[in-house]
């Protein structure tokens, strides 16, 4: 109610009237109260001749002329004095004539010595109070005499004091009916004002159909028809705006990169659904935390930071943490209104896989060039010895020629296991998918390698489904099939056992190819799959092979919609599980 445009008005026009009340009556005090001072100075000077008449005509002595001045002062209220013309006090009444000194140099005694009328108001060092004194020169026995009167100045205060509180009186009166005036005036003024903070308050909360409804037509109604007005134009830019909005969170929403939007200090305002996926912030709210709470990257704090100041746009690389190992591209762009730079748009592409690709291209480059030097190498080796002994044992140069026959075969093999594979995964081999039956497929690739784990004195069992159709391409399969049999035969000691075992879940169809080798350690498995991988690289080039077998095995079953998974301890075998889609 303090605030209200209402009390502001009323105490506005109090606060006028109070003063032009207070301002008249200063101005109107200081002369009435001159006016009244004249005047008691003319009645006292009035009552100072009449009293200057009697002492005049009467033949009064001194003790008698005291009698009558007492009896004067009572009838009259004031003091009365009379003096000779040396300043010799002949009669008082309030005091002692004798015990009064000479009044000569008092200056209304003064005055009316030199016959005129005589005036002060000054300290009475007999009444010890301040008093007004009157005095005029009279006769006394042919003698020049002198006639004073007084009265306390604390009487005339005392009805100053009386006439202010008639004004102050009147003045509250006064103040009072400028009050219900002004509370009047005000009210008829505000309650318009009124209405339109109604309808402001409506829209603001979204009614953007409330309108004022004028009942004059003077400014504060043109106010009113401006406010529906703005109403209006309002609601068409909220609707605008609504629509702008969805299509924005619409876009954004659907953007596979992440964007995310920060103020000026560094804190998250706007995130898109790409940007909570990527950085693992679903369910959690990232509005209003800052950067390094929300990506826990020192990095990315820095360059947010730089681009604050400097407003450039960059670009860096950071690798998030949580909630998984992450590398993301990051493109920073200042927000830049009116000249101030007001936050930074961040847009985040995650190229983790390609900086896999990119060291897996690194790694097989380099296992590459291993696999394929060591073998020449080799051959160059022999070579060069049997160049610089040309009388060399026809022995020693058949066990070298021996040796050399025996490494081509194992760069011939690589190669053409890196051809193969590079088919494999370009999508140009075993792409003739057609109904295959897997146990026919299997058996054959048995009876076709029994051969190898007879020599080694192995036993292969062999249990599959009757019906045992899945849709492949048949080389691809057989490939699978191959690799997986020669891997077990050839890590499984004499006298070991190989089970082969089908089975039906739902819509897939499973092979188990299960050996009772020396098993695969723990850390291994997660890495038995990759290019040129070997758990023991020693033992895996003596049994000749290139070490991308199982890589060809995963890219085959990938293909064709499946999956390979392995289990292994230890000295207790290795055991490949494959699932493919059944026909």
């Amino acid at each position: 109610m303090e605030k209200s445009i209402r009390w502001k008005l009323v105490r506005t026009y109090s606060v006028m009237i109070l003063l032009i009340l207070v301002v008249f009556t200063l101005l109107l005090l200081n002369p009435l109260q001159n006016y009244y001072r004249d005047l008691l100075t003319e009645s006292l000077l009035t009552e100072t001749r009449l009293i200057g008449e009697l002492v005049a005509t009467s033949d009064l002595d001194d003790t008698g002329l005291q009698q009558a001045v007492k009896k004067w002062s009572e009838e009259i209220s004031l003091r009365t004095t009379v003096i000779d013309g040396s300043g010799e006090v002949l009669a008082d009444s309030h005091y002692n004539p004798q015990l009064m000194e000479n009044h000569s140099n008092r200056p209304e005694i003064a005055q009316a010595i030199e016959g005129r009328e005589g005036q002060a108001t000054r300290y009475s060092d007999t009444l010890k109070l301040d008093m007004l004194y009157a005095a005029l020169p009279t006769e006394r026995d042919n003698q020049l005499a002198i006639v004073r009167l007084a009265m306390p100045v604390s009487d005339i205060s005392l009805i100053f004091t009386r006439i202010k509180g008639t004004l102050i009186a009147a003045m509250l009166a006064a103040l009072l009916l400028g009050l219900l005036v002004s509370f009047k005036l005000a009210s008829s003024l505000t309650k318009p004002l009124e209405e339109i903070t109604q309808v402001a308050g409506d829209i603001a909360n979204g009614d953007f159909e409330a309108r004022f409804v004028p009942a004059t037509d003077d400014e504060i109604s043109v106010l009113g028809r401006t406010i529906n007005y703005m109403a209006e134009i309002l609601r068409e830019k909220v609707i605008e705006i609504n629509q702008h909005r969805h299509k924005l969170e619409t876009v954004l929403n659907n953007m596979v990169s992440g964007v995310m939007m920060l103020n000026s200090e560094g804190e998250v305002e706007l995130i898109n659904n790409a940007a909570e996926k990527e950085l693992g912030l679903k369910g959690l709210t990232a509005a209003g935390r800052h950067n390094l709470e929300v990506m826990r990257s020192h990095r990315l704090n820095e360059e947010i930071e730089k681009i604050l100041a400097d407003g450039k746009v960059t670009s860096c690389e950071i690798t998030l943490m949580h909630p998984k190992r992450q590398i993301s591209l990051v493109h920073l762009a200042p927000i830049i209104h009116n000249g101030v730079i007001n936050g930074v748009i961040a847009v985040f592409l995650d190229i983790t896989q390609l900086r896999q690709v990119e060291q897996m291209r690194k790694d097989l480059l380099a296992n590459v060039s291993h696999e394929l030097g060591t073998p020449l190498t080799s051959i160059k080796g022999f070579i060069e010895t049997m160049q610089e002994e040309p009388d060399m044992a026809p022995a020693v140069r058949q066990r070298f020629l021996k040796i050399m026959a025996k490494e081509t075969q194992r760069l011939n093999s690589l190669i053409d296991d890196l051809l193969e594979l590079s088919k494999i995964e370009s999508g140009k081999a075993y792409t003739d998918f057609k109904k295959v039956d897997l146990a026919r497929l299997i058996t054959g690739v048995v009876e076709q390698m029994r051969p190898q784990a007879a020599a080694k004195t192995q036993e292969v069992i062999v249990n599959l489904p009757h019906l045992f159709f899945v849709k492949g391409d048949g080389n691809g399969l057989e490939q699978v099939v191959i690799n997986l049999l020669d891997n077990a035969i050839k890590y499984t000691p004499e006298n070991g056992k190989i089970n082969i075992m089908g089975t039906i879940d739902k819509d897939k169809a499973v092979i188990s190819f299960k050996d009772t080798g020396a098993g695969i350690p723990q850390k291994a498995l997660g890495r038995i799959f990759e290019r040129f991988y070997r758990v023991d690289k020693a033992r895996s080039r003596k049994q000749g092979g290139t070490g991308l077998g199982l890589a060809i095995v995963k890219h085959i079953i990938e293909n064709h919609q499946g999956s390979i998974s392995v289990q292994s301890k230890p000295e207790q075998g290795a055991e490949f599980i494959v699932r493919l889609p059944r026909a």
